[in-house]
């Protein structure tokens, strides 16, 4: 009668792990395609230990579906190896958490060191004509026109949003500029090649390209009003060391 209660317990344990790790994977795939269609699919410290966490977790998980480990009492090397299986998992979560905690802080201190110290920016009167359109003229017109920050206004970028209206990437929208035929991430390698120097470099002798990025603060608080955007500073830091992003050459080509 024991060993029959033991043997529908397991089995019953056997069904719970399998639908548990069945809907893990089905939420893995849904998100993983959610991601890409919106082109913020990224490889980075958080989402490689993401991976390796469900990873194990559904090896785990299938394994004990399958028979191959079964977590009894009377097999301690077995029920050891499921316990691990269960709880490494989470610690590498946790840590992806805490990875991700840290950056946010990282860019939250650059933010507030972005506001303090500004760049020095110093324009001709023929240029600010040009650029910034002043509040009366605007009302004038019956438009709003994009106006720029001091931290924002340079000849480069003013050079390089020209051109990427022109290409048709960007399109400007009550006082805004918007992105048009673009990723978030292919707007940030733009933002971070115009600001902060980066650049797209070849792999060895390979075909594939990296973001290398400079050293200059990323104006992320002007940059996410001035699009319409939220968390272009942490998209930017989620690619560290990673490849560019897809259409990459066409804004090099904005550069040239």
């Amino acid at each position: 009668m024991k060993e029959q209660f033991e043997t529908m317990a397991s089995d019953h344990l056997r069904v719970a792990f399998a639908f548990c790790a069945f809907i893990i994977a089905l939420l893995t795939i849904l998100t993983v395609i959610k991601k890409r269609q919106q082109g913020t699919l990224q490889f980075n410290d958080r989402g490689t230990l993401w991976a390796v966490a469900i990873f194990i977790l559904e090896g785990t998980m299938l394994c004990i579906t399958l028979g191959i480990l079964s977590p009894s009492m009377h097999n301690s090397p077995q029920l050891l190896t499921c316990i691990l299986g269960l709880v490494i998992p989470g610690l590498l979560a946790y840590s992806a958490e805490k990875i991700h905690k840290s950056t946010q802080t990282k860019i939250s201190e650059e933010n507030n060191h972005e506001q303090v110290k500004v760049e020095p920016f110093t324009e001709s009167s023929d240029d600010t004509e040009k650029i910034i359109i002043s509040e009366e003229s605007a009302i004038a017109e019956g438009a709003k026109h994009v106006v720029f920050t001091a931290r924002l206004n340079t000849t480069l970028a003013n050079s390089i949003f020209t051109k990427a209206i022109k290409e048709g990437y960007i399109e400007e929208v009550d006082g805004h500029y918007k992105r048009k035929n673009m990723s978030k991430a292919l707007l940030t390698y733009m933002c971070g090649r115009i600001y902060c120097g980066d650049k797209s470099k070849r792999i060895g002798e390979t075909t594939e390209y990296a973001w290398k990025q400079g050293k200059g603060i990323f104006p992320e608080t002007d940059l996410n009003k001035l699009f319409g955007e939220n968390g272009l500073a942490q998209a930017r830091y989620n690619r560290v060391g990673t490849a560019v992003p897809l259409g990459f050459e066409a804004i090099d080509k904005l550069f040239e």
